[in-house]
Parts: structure tokens; sequence; C-alpha cells
């Protein structure tokens, strides 16, 4: 009786040391923020939480058209390359032009505001993206990208990190590759993790193995995919941290404008075309 007793009682505090919230309002985000303290460890993914693409085709919303799109347009990738050129590599080389070209907008005006006040409190954060890493096409470092990407937002996470330089965070498990994962190795570099082929939990556990300095008891990770808050959940629950998952669903609720669909096919063909990406903006200056 007393041991069916003492289970019941840890799997009560069990319950209470994680949890998975999902909203689409960045005020419930706050709520969970109020509660750090500087042993908590505040992570962030980048696509669809913190910042979103301008164009239209390449927003959450247009996702499927996107897929449409994208597969005619590695149709005729095929129908253009010889033996010299590998399709794989071809194909890397104008999702990199995309890259390069393209710009981003913040999802929430806010959060350059909220990550500097975490910062200011002494609270660690770090952002975890599903990322290549290193060179990547005609983008020389995946890394430096991303980093100056979100710098024109003010949004600089190696502020949290001064005292750690880049790590590579080594080979990746078969069993922790993700199932649409890149083909390099994780990395940390300028406060962020990249995951490069490997699942979010494997590149977080990895990088806090090589950080035995710093002990966090609290983890709040916001993603806006619930295989990833699964992933990072298990790593909190292996080293003793209360986890505060935050399903962040604003990019599948926010009302945009519909999309062009002509205008969207029309950007891929100049890509393959003139090897440059062309803003929705752009694209209203052609007649």
């Amino acid at each position: 009786m007393h041991k069916i007793i003492a289970l019941l009682f840890l799997l009560g505090v069990s319950s209470l040391e994680a949890k998975i919230i999902t909203t689409d309002k960045i005020e419930d985000i706050e709520v969970e923020f109020a509660k750090a303290d500087n042993e908590t460890l505040v992570i962030f993914d980048c696509d669809d939480v913190l910042i979103e693409a301008h164009d239209a085709i390449l927003q959450y919303q247009n996702e499927g058209a996107l897929k449409i799109i994208a597969n005619d347009f590695m149709k005729s990738l095929a129908n253009h390359h010889d033996e010299k050129h590998n399709p794989k590599d071809t194909y890397v080389f104008f999702r990199s032009i995309v890259m390069r070209d393209l710009s981003d907008d913040l999802l929430n005006d806010r959060w350059p505001l909220l990550i500097k006040v975490l910062q200011s409190r002494g609270i660690k954060t770090i952002l975890l993206t599903s990322h290549d890493t290193g060179k990547f096409g005609v983008v020389k470092s995946m890394a430096l990208w991303r980093h100056k990407e979100l710098l024109k937002f003010d949004i600089d996470f190696a502020k949290s990190w001064h005292s750690v330089a880049r790590i590579d965070l080594g080979n990746v498990p078969v069993d922790e590759c993700a199932h649409n994962g890149a083909s390099t190795n994780p990395e940390f570099n300028y406060g962020m993790l990249l995951t490069g082929k490997a699942k979010k939990g494997f590149t977080l556990s990895a990088f806090l193995s090589k950080i035995p300095q710093y002990k966090f008891k609290k983890i709040i990770f916001i993603d806006d995919r619930i295989d990833n808050l699964k992933s990072v959940e298990k790593v909190s629950n292996e080293i003793g941290a209360e986890f505060v998952g935050i399903e962040y669903t604003y990019s599948k609720t926010k009302k945009r404008p519909t999309l062009n669909l002509e205008k969207a096919r029309k950007q891929f063909e100049i890509l393959i075309k003139e090897k440059r990406w062309m803003s929705d903006e752009e694209m209203e200056k052609i007649k």
C-alpha cells in the first residue's frame, strides 16, 4: 500500500513538472516568461514562430500550393540538368538563392522586446532551428546567414552566450535523424542551435553535454510543431528539469491575403531563368 501511495505521489509530481500549451496568443507566452528565473533556459524555434517569409507562396497557409509548384519546379530542373550536374546539387543551388534573396517578417512585433527582457533578467535564451549547417549552395555559412537575418529585427541570441564559442555537435545516430532533416551535423554558433539532420531533442542534448557549467532547472520551448516539443520534453525529463512546451499556432491562424497562384508560378520561372528570387512587390511591377 505504501509503495502504491508513493508511486501515485511521484506520478502527481511528474505531471506538475511538464506541460504543453497550445496557443496563438503571445500574451499566454508572456505569462510563462514571467515565471522564469536565471535557472531557466528559454528556447525559440525560428520559422513560423519568430519570423515568417514575406512572400505569400512561402508562407504556411500556402504550403499545399508550394508543394505543387515546387514539384513542377523539380521536374523542370530534371529536364535541364546534364551529367555534369547532380540534380540534388542543382536543387540546393536554387533553394539557396531563394534563401539569399527572400525577406522575412516578424510573426509578432513584440518578440524582440520580450527576448531582450529575458536576457536583461539573466535568463539564457537560445534558438533551436531545423537548418543545414556550414555552406549551403551560394550561402557560405548557414549560421551566419540566420544570425544576420535575426539581427535585422534586433534579435541577438549570442548575447546569452558570450563565453561559449562555436561547437560542432558531432555525428547523428540513425535513430536521431529527423524524417525531413538536412544532410549535415548539428552545430552551436552565434547563440543558436542548428540541427542539421538531427532531431531537435538530440541537438539540445548534445549541446547541454558540452556545457556542464550550466545547470537548468526549467526549460521553456516555443515551437509550432508538437513533435519537436515532445523531442525536447524528453531531454528536459532526462536532466530533471521542469518543462513548459508552447505550441505557438499563430502562423496557422493569422489572416493573410489570398495567394495569387499565377504570380507565384512566375516567381519560380524567373528563379530558373535568371537565378534570382523576386519578391511579391517586385512581381507587381511586371506587366
